[in-house]
């Protein structure tokens, strides 16, 4: 994704477990509230035992999931990753390290809540 492209933020959600259950008009709703964050190559997104509140999808690039140093997985296209409360900071179980120059979405608990809020029935 060079400067000034698009992201087709539905089509990279369509294929998760996040977007199952809703209807086309939740999931546009949702596409909007995520904010495209850039990672470069050795980057963390998180990591194990800090505190947070993250959660992101990965439109490209490769980030590299560790427990205890020890490698887990490698999420790419449409892989989540992270983890969110609803109701303040957690300790994360997991470190996540952009393999390659990664661009995610980021879902910020905020705008989740508002979201919910405005959707109740999702």
């Amino acid at each position: 994704m060079g400067c000034g492209q698009s992201i087709d933020v539905e089509a990279i959600l369509a294929p998760t477990i996040l977007t199952f259950y809703l209807t086309d008009e939740q999931l546009r709703s949702f596409a909007e509230i995520l904010k495209p964050r850039t990672f470069r190559r050795g980057e963390a997104l998180f990591h194990q035992e800090g505190k947070g509140n993250m959660f992101f999808v990965v439109v490209s690039g490769e980030v590299d999931v560790f427990v205890n140093g020890m490698h887990l997985c490698t999420k790419r296209t449409s892989d989540f990753l992270g983890c969110m409360s609803l109701d303040g900071d957690v300790k994360f179980l997991t470190s996540a390290i952009a393999r390659t120059p990664a661009l995610c979405l980021e879902l910020p608990p905020d705008r989740l809540r508002l979201w919910l809020q405005r959707h109740p029935e999702a």
